[in-house]
């Protein structure tokens, strides 16, 4: 098996200096407009089967689909209405719209397309007219969703209307405060806003997308200071949940005001950002790029804690290409930084970084004691995302081992936070991870409806290394349930997307995997080349588990061609390397190979 890229807690963001556990976790704008969303649940719960009519104010299109979204969720009898942007008769339209369906809840979105802002206004008069009528052909809430501006106009020109309205929600963001302590519980504090739960995060968002319209194209330099910080903080909240292209966007002008103005402090922020989406989308060379822009910057203003941040970024490009020892050269200048400041934030995610090179070389037991100390450092600082990310690779060690159970608790852990969280990363992450349990176990329907929703979101992200990791795990499955053909297609696809982002280790397990499905077809030769190539790989990699399974693999290869002279070298080899690297369950397996060679000489 080969695990999902790992999952780790060095972010893109540096976090907050100071102890988060001190300052709120979200705005009183967020946690107010959370309240809002979960008292409109109670309403069309409480409101089933009677009519009912709300206004819901939200100048933000995308938080309302998001809102919408979800209650569509909740109850599959909930309808969504958008009427045409030249609606005048609105009942007759949402009548025509259902036909014989009942709706549970009815939301009519998108209305204001129909209001002029001069001239006669037909679906506000129309609208008015039929106050009575809407009663009676409906039994249950009826919601519009409008802007402020439209919300006006219907006070004031629908006022029979209006008057028969019983709720009234509110999802508007504060956009006229632009003091500085509108930042401060935010500025640089990325782990607050980290922690908020999947709906919380989309109110973030909007609320930082209303503050940034309202600071205009052109903000008063006071204000830029406060526009950056907003800015930085709604990329990564972007990033994390998905939004991968208007993150990128979002962090550009971040970076073009701060070069602008001469922020030099945000200018390295911002290029370690940039620098994340690269690397998320595997364009490795301009990851590298910006992460030495933003160590220039940083170095020139002093940042340390932005250091350390680059040093662990640059670790993982030098992990990806196989060059382990440069990884941990990185990972281990972060690590006396972080001590140095205090910051055991940056301290848990070097112990992190440096546990999964341990893991790598085979030296698991080390690996699982840097795991532990890094996650009793999260948990104490309340560092959500870096928990998750703990526990997925403390899933890693244990699945190296063989003790199937634990892995998957420490997986089903780390997914159930990302699920909280929404970070879709990690759930890919995990959902892949599961996959290889399942697989394991044998249970191949559940272990590639795991993969399958792994790559679905991975080729959202654009994330090559995992929709690579997919495809070869995917094929894994197809191989175990006998379709050779369509696993060598799914591991050649691996391999394609190994070799253009240059990741030896993905290389070494397509080709390994590859050297398997030629193996059971009777292709004893390609099998042979496809495990040596592997085999060289990992040995240039010094990646244990990986050079173990090749020698198994040769001496199955061996064992075929009745060469058991052969086979029983390469068997042992495998044998004690797997007993160094703390793996007893595959050592049973290969003795249990040896023992059935003929003895030397027969």
């Amino acid at each position: 098996m080969t695990s999902h890229p790992p999952s780790r807690n060095s972010s893109d963001e540096p976090g907050p200096a100071e102890d988060v556990s001190s300052r709120p976790a979200y705005s009183p704008e967020t946690e107010r407009q959370s309240a809002e969303f979960a008292a409109m649940r109670r309403m069309l719960t409480a409101s089933r089967g009677t009519f009912s009519l709300s206004i819901t104010v939200c100048n933000s299109p995308a938080l309302r689909d998001y809102l919408v979204d979800g209650l569509l969720e909740d109850d599959r009898d909930y309808v969504r209405i958008v009427p045409p942007n030249d609606t005048e008769g609105v009942l007759a339209f949402v009548q025509e719209s259902l036909g014989s369906r009942t709706p549970s809840a009815l939301f009519i979105v998108d209305l204001e397309k129909s209001l002029p802002s001069e001239g006669p206004r037909p679906a506000i008069r129309s609208l008015n007219a039929t106050r009575e009528k809407w009663q009676q052909c409906f039994s249950c809430p009826v919601v519009f969703w409008l802007p402020e501006y439209a919300v006006r106009l219907l006070a004031v020109e629908a006022k029979d209307l209006w008057a028969w309205r019983s709720h009234q929600f509110e999802f508007v963001a504060d956009t006229g405060e632009r003091t500085p302590s509108v930042t401060q519980a935010f500025a640089g504090g990325i782990d607050a806003v980290l922690n908020l739960d999947a709906d919380r995060k989309q109110f973030r968002v909007a609320e930082l997308r209303g503050r940034i319209k309202a600071a205009g194209k052109e903000p008063a330099r006071e204000l830029v200071p406060h526009l950056t910080n907003w800015l930085r903080e709604l990329g990564v909240l972007l990033h994390r949940t998905g939004e991968l292209d208007e993150a990128e966007a979002v962090f550009r002008r971040g970076l073009e005001l701060s070069q602008q103005f001469g922020q030099v402090e945000n200018v390295a922020r911002q290029c370690c950002n940039l620098g994340a989406i690269h690397k998320t989308h595997g364009d490795l060379d301009r990851a590298e790029e910006m992460f030495r822009k933003a160590l220039a910057f940083a170095e020139k203003s002093g940042q340390q804690e932005v250091m350390a941040i680059v040093y662990a970024n640059l670790g993982t490009i030098y992990e990806t290409h196989g060059d382990l020892d440069r990884a941990e050269e990185m990972y281990r200048k972060a690590l006396p930084i972080g001590e140095e400041l205090g910051r055991q934030d940056v301290v848990a995610s070097a112990e992190t970084n440096l546990a999964l090179i341990y893991v790598t070389r085979g030296d698991l037991d080390r690996a699982e004691q840097m795991l532990r100390n890094a996650l009793a450092i999260n948990e104490r600082l309340g560092r959500l995302e870096a928990m998750a990310a703990d526990y997925s690779n403390l899933g890693v060690v244990f699945d190296v081992r063989g003790d199937l159970d634990r892995a998957e608790d420490m997986h089903r852990k780390s997914l159930a936070i990302h699920e909280k969280l929404g970070l879709l990363e990690g759930m890919a992450s995990d959902y892949g991870n599961l996959g290889l349990i399942y697989g394991a176990r044998t249970d191949l329907d559940r272990a590639e409806e795991m993969h399958r929703k792994s790559l679905a979101i991975e080729e959202r992200l654009g994330r090559l290394e995992g929709v690579a990791a997919d495809c070869c795990n995917l094929g894994l499955v197809y191989r175990m349930g006998g379709d050779l053909d369509r696993a060598e297609e799914m591991h050649r696809k691996a391999l394609a997307i190994e070799k253009r982002i240059g990741r030896p280790e993905g290389m070494a397990a397509a080709y390994g995997y590859l050297g398997l499905i030629f193996r059971e077809r009777g292709d004893l030769d390609r099998a042979e080349e496809m495990h040596r190539k592997s085999l060289a790989l990992a040995e240039q990699l010094d990646w244990k588990e990986g050079v173990g399974n090749q020698y198994r693999s040769l001496g199955a290869v061996f064992n075929a061609r009745g060469d058991s002279d052969d086979a029983r070298k390469l068997w042992t080899k495998a044998r004690d390397l797997y007993a160094q690297t703390s793996m007893p369950h595959l050592v049973e397996e290969i003795q249990a190979l040896l023992d059935a060679l003929p003895d030397e000489g027969d």
